[in-house]
């Protein structure tokens, strides 16, 4: 990526210091006051990592784009530290810094968010920024045809659960994070009424992108679409129908003489499973008196009910 737009230069005159050329240097810092680089001076958490002869990196995760902010380049011998840093060159112009004591900085607005590489030529006094290429891609499914429930959203966390990014404008099912290092994530996908999905132990490879699949099952209220109970010959017969996704679903059915769900006392002994259109046989209800029931899901603490359902 160029960095000619994406960075915008103060206009001072600077002094340049000639006898800093083609040295080695034991370190470089990266400094500055964006979002995830620290202005402390000999932070190691600044110190670039060398790529070769005279050419050194820092991969950055910056999440404040857009404002104008300052970077500059410092040079440290044997974690000592020295004033004069590289800051932008009046004399040769962007991608060009100038070494002395007090240049002016590096005025930069990045376009967007996330990690960013930046490099610099200790020989040539050259930097740019480009991006990394790694990417996760996947859909989210649940029981509705479309596939993405509205609200729905899927987070990035990397490897310490830092949130690294939010993908929440779904046109399908579809999501993508890009411009990611190699490195462990992992992916939430949550929306209302649903339960969170999440992949963990996620390896990007260079240049790679990972295929993944996120599915969100909702909860007992957002599952049941219709329901009704009716006298047969047998007993009192409920039904209730659920979206088929191949994820049966445990219930607890209650009778009661009121609608009151505290009052009720539970009909089945094991939980009563299925997913599509679901039914449950109570035997045991006398018949000459009115009942109502309660659809209760099975084996949660704060359990999703539907009801009350009367036995006309």
């Amino acid at each position: 990526m160029s960095l000619k737009g994406v960075l915008v230069f103060s206009t001072f005159f600077v002094f340049l210091f000639t006898g800093a050329w083609a040295q080695d240097y034991s370190s470089i810092q990266l400094v500055g006051n964006f979002d995830g680089i620290t202005c402390e001076p000999d932070d190691p958490q600044n110190d670039m990592n060398p790529l070769g002869p005279h050419i050194w990196r820092k991969l950055k995760f910056i999440n404040e784009p857009g404002d104008p902010d300052t970077v500059f380049f410092k040079y440290t011998a044997d974690g000592s530290y020295m004033p004069k840093h590289w800051g932008w060159s009046f004399v040769k112009g962007w991608g060009i810094a100038a070494y002395d004591w007090s240049p002016p900085s590096i005025a930069a607005v990045l376009p967007d968010s996330g990690y960013w590489y930046f490099h610099f030529n200790d020989s040539t006094f050259a930097y740019w920024l480009d991006r990394p290429n790694c990417s996760i891609a996947g859909e989210v499914f649940s029981d509705l045809p479309s596939g993405v429930p509205a609200g729905a959203s899927v987070t990035l966390y990397d490897s310490e659960q830092s949130v690294i990014g939010f993908y929440t404008q779904f046109a399908d099912s579809s999501f993508i994070f890009e411009h990611l290092p190699e490195g462990i994530f992992s992916l939430t996908a949550s929306a209302p009424g649903y339960r969170d999905s999440t992949i963990s132990d996620i390896h990007t490879t260079l240049g790679g992108t990972e295929h993944l699949s996120l599915r969100l099952l909702p909860v007992t209220a957002v599952m049941i679409y219709s329901a009704g109970c009716r006298q047969v010959d047998r007993g009192i017969l409920l039904t209730w129908t659920t979206p088929y996704d191949g994820q049966p679903v445990g219930f607890d059915i209650y009778r009661g003489g009121t609608p009151d769900l505290s009052a009720m006392q539970r009909c089945n002994q094991l939980p009563v499973y299925g997913s599509g259109d679901v039914s449950y046989l109570d035997q045991e209800a006398d018949r000459s008196r009115d009942h109502y029931y309660y659809i209760v899901e099975a084996g949660d603490d704060n359990p999703s009910r539907f009801g009350p359902l009367f036995a006309a």
